[in-house]
């Protein structure tokens, strides 16, 4: 069997899952790629400073498909990252695979939020596309089938016809949000839809199902802190607007605050009292997508911190995809920044590089 075919057994020894991780996390861009990646002024310059990394193979035969370096580049990461985590899938067995699938699932409910969201709007194909990321069930393949239905309740027709084990379920309240074009209604429901799913998998009684669902339950206060920061960003109270995930670790008497909450500095003052402020400190004046990366970079460290607790455990193996998802959004984030005429300072601000 080819490794970029998902195996249907695996293997569920972790020492043995480990090991192969290790080998691939030797292959992460480190400090000193970054800065070079960073020196570059072009996006094609950029493009030819990727041939020398372990992206080369993938910009070679993106380029082959595509003339515009910045669409060259971004066409290369999806690839890369598709084949990445098709090969941990088809290493992986048992817990280790289940956890890892739950875990990837979250790209999935991305990936479907941006299109139907974008087809509701009305958003250039291009557009959305730029905007995926195929780590889950919805491969490369299977993401530009979707992309080709220009209507938002056909994508899940789509869906339908497959008979995929999506991580969240198609159901009634998903099409008629998608039918009458409720954005906020669709996508409350797919997130919610995907931690109810993912939850009810996981045995928190075991040291992997704790930190999994440890992760799931950090994710779920991502979601509500920044859905609450979009409203009061705009001098919005979010106190009626909003469908708080539940599940997450912030005590509802912290919601309830931000819920009654009219501007950014208050809102960052409620946060003070809860584990999100250290990385988030210094952010009050920054943009939303700076503070989500703030926010995520605080759930891969914590993964990290697991990781060398338990040397063995599931840890290893997340620490890894979050440092590989982190690089391919960092790459990306330098070609469209570039693109856009960014200044190497407020690139830098924008990606998050590991420095273990």
């Amino acid at each position: 069997m080819r490794e970029d075919t998902v195996s249907l057994t695996g293997i569920d020894d972790y020492g043995y899952i480990n090991a192969r991780v290790r080998a691939l996390k030797a292959q992460l861009l480190r400090p000193t790629d970054y800065d070079r990646l960073l020196g570059e002024k072009t996006v094609e310059n950029l493009k030819i400073r990727l041939k020398d990394t372990v992206y080369g193979t993938d910009i070679q035969k993106s380029e082959a498909l595509y003339s515009e370096p910045t669409r060259v580049i971004n066409n290369a990461l999806i690839e890369n990252l598709s084949r990445t985590t098709r090969k941990l899938l088809w290493i992986t067995g048992g817990e280790p695979r289940l956890y890892l699938s739950i875990i990837l699932g979250r790209w999935d409910i991305h990936n479907i939020k941006t299109i139907l969201r974008g087809r509701i709007h009305g958003v250039d194909t291009e557009k959305i596309e730029a905007a995926l990321m195929p780590a889950g069930v919805l491969d490369p393949v299977r993401l530009k089938a979707l992309l080709r239905d220009k209507e938002p309740i056909k994508v899940l027709d789509r869906l339908a016809t497959w008979g995929l084990s999506l991580p969240f379920v198609v159901g009634r309240e998903l099409n008629k949000a998608v039918t009458e074009g409720n954005v906020e209604e669709m996508e409350s429901y797919i997130d919610r839809s995907y931690f109810t799913w993912s939850l009810s998998r996981v045995n928190e009684s075991t040291p992997n199902g704790e930190l999994v669902a440890g992760i799931l339950r950090r994710l779920i206060d991502v979601r509500n802190i920044l859905a609450s920061l979009v409203l009061i960003r705009v001098g919005t109270r979010p106190l009626g607007r909003i469908k708080y995930l539940e599940g997450g670790t912030l005590r509802k008497s912290i919601l309830n605050q931000l819920e009654n909450t009219e501007n950014l500095e208050t809102a960052f003052q409620v946060l003070e009292a809860t584990a999100y402020w250290k990385p988030l400190k210094d952010k009050v004046k920054t943009s939303l997508p700076v503070i989500e990366r703030a926010l995520n970079w605080h759930i891969l460290q914590l993964t990290y911190a697991s990781r060398l607790s338990d040397p063995l455990g599931i840890g290893v193996l997340l620490s890894y995809l979050f440092a590989k998802e982190t690089e391919i959004i960092n790459i990306r984030t330098i070609a469209y920044g570039l693109a856009f005429g960014l200044t190497k300072p407020e690139i830098r601000e924008d990606i998050l590089i590991l420095t273990e």
